[in-house]
């Protein structure tokens, strides 16, 4: 049973997906409105960060799920370029990471 959704049509969707009904799940999502394709990368990354910072601006919880690590490293650089340009992040800082190497010089992390 599906509760943490309270919207009907997004839990009856979530319902769907979680059944491996993935088209009818995604066809309820897409009818609700909350799917919105963009085709260009830069902004596409934009709308997801912006989206992101209001929700959190306005006392929201946020959630961003992405398919692949890449995109997921994609997303995280245009929120913190976000953030950085609204002043919420302070200076960088480097930290030096030690792992341990095999035998061929590379490293296990």
């Amino acid at each position: 049973m599906i509760v943490r959704q309270q919207v009907e049509p997004l839990r009856l969707a979530v319902q769907e997906l979680s059944q491996g009904r993935t088209e009818s799940g995604f066809d309820q999502l897409d009818q609700f409105g909350a799917v919105q394709e963009i085709e260009d990368k830069t902004e596409r990354l934009n709308a997801i960060a912006d989206l992101h910072l209001a929700a959190r601006a306005a006392g929201e919880s946020s959630l961003i799920v992405a398919p692949t690590h890449a995109e997921c490293r994609a997303i995280a650089d245009a929120v913190r370029a976000k953030q950085r340009e609204q002043g919420l992040l302070g200076a960088d800082h480097m930290i030096t990471c030690l792992a341990k190497t095999k035998p061929d010089g590379q490293s296990t992390a």
